[in-house]
């Protein structure tokens, strides 16, 4: 057979094309939905609890370590001796505060 009966197959060089970009896809979209690009801090936020807070926590407010459904950072207002811990190159931010608990009475 000659070339010419081969054209209208896609050349090596582009189907090799085609798959590195299939599979560099595929892995930046499994490390996006990975459990551990979230942050968080941990535990919940609760009276009598050391939390560790790491990477961005964003409105987590009282609910479980990675969540997003309030509007305040960490905490509810409510705890007491709380302690938090917020690791370097981390933040706690929520829509209204960022840390909430109640204050010690002495």
């Amino acid at each position: 057979m000659t070339a010419a009966a081969y054209s209208h197959l896609p050349s090596r060089e582009s189907t090799r094309a085609r798959w590195v970009l299939s599979a560099g896809a595929t892995a930046l979209a499994l490390i996006g939905f990975s459990p551990a690009a979230h942050a968080a801090c941990d535990p919940a936020a609760a009276s009598n609890v050391a939390a560790n807070c790491t990477g961005a926590t964003v409105d987590q407010g009282g609910g479980a370590p990675g969540t997003s459904a309030d509007i305040i950072g960490y905490g509810t207002g409510f705890e007491t001796h709380l302690t938090v811990n917020v690791v370097s190159g981390a933040s706690v931010t929520g829509s209204l505060i960022g840390i909430s608990a109640r204050r010690a009475l002495p």
